[in-house]
């Protein structure tokens, strides 16, 4: 019979001896079915390890009577972690005191390298430990150093786009759009120039970056009125512009060659 049922297999509490450890071993196995091959496949011990246990040519340590008892024949455990308990009381009776005495010095070097293990084990983690706050306060400082940063620089950009509204209520303030109007030949169109007026307006209250790029971009001339139309005397618009773009070169601090070269280039594009 196969599987993992205890039915009809011998009594661990009948264990006494290492000979009856190793014979209820067989006999369970023999009950199961199960191969030396089979046990191996399911407990991932050795076959040879099988053979030695079942056949009593070694006293099985406790993880290997574990593995054996529970994952290879599927029984209870404690019955039959007692029974090997039994067993190796019965097995330490039997052995001479020097054999005894050389069980005892193995366990205690054991013991001692075990403890070895673990003092080093205890110093890595002291020290992984020590690694992971050393990184975390990193984190954090580097973390605080940014978002100071961050502030910082967000109370510059404000203080900035103070300092250019302040400018560009001045600018309107001091550059009154006092344009004539006329209906004689060669006058730019009021609405283009309005429009150019409205939005110098806009950009000089909100962004004098903006309004520094408008004014470099857009043409130094207007389209002329329709005839019958009224219009805006060049000169007046010209002279306003002029004005205009040297106020918000002075602003940003562009060179007196660049604002001459500016004023030149108003000037020659007529």
């Amino acid at each position: 019979m196969t599987g993992d049922s205890s039915q009809g297999a011998p009594d661990p509490s009948e264990v006494m001896t290492p000979e009856d450890l190793a014979g209820a071993a067989k006999d369970l196995m023999k009950r199961l079915d199960l191969t030396g091959v089979m046990a191996a496949r399911k407990t991932g011990l050795s076959t040879g390890t099988i053979s030695e246990l079942i056949n009593g040519k070694t006293f099985p340590r406790e993880d290997t009577w574990e593995v054996f008892i529970t994952r290879g024949c599927g029984q209870p455990w404690e019955a039959w972690r007692q029974a090997r308990s039994r067993a190796h009381r019965d097995l330490l009776r039997s052995q001479p005191p020097e054999e005894l005495a050389a069980l005892l010095e193995e366990a205690q070097e054991r013991i001692l390298a075990l403890e070895h293990e673990a003092i080093e084990v205890t110093q890595r983690l002291t020290l992984l430990e020590e690694q992971v706050a050393g990184m975390q306060s990193t984190q954090v400082s580097e973390a605080l150093a940014k978002d100071k940063k961050t502030e910082e620089q967000q109370q510059a950009d404000a203080a900035d786009k103070a300092r250019q509204r302040h400018f560009g209520r001045l600018l309107l303030a001091e550059l009154h759009m006092d344009f004539e109007h006329t209906m004689a030949d060669g006058a730019w169109s009021a609405v283009d120039v309005d429009r150019f007026v409205a939005k110098v307006r806009e950009l000089a209250l909100t962004d004098m970056e903006h309004l520094h790029v408008f004014l470099a971009t857009t043409p130094t001339s207007f389209p002329y009125a329709e005839m019958g139309e009224v219009g805006y005397l060049r000169e007046g618009v010209k002279d306003y512009m002029q004005h205009l773009r040297f106020a918000v070169a002075a602003y940003f601090k562009i060179s007196p060659t660049e604002i001459d070269e500016l004023l030149a280039g108003e000037v020659s594009g007529g």
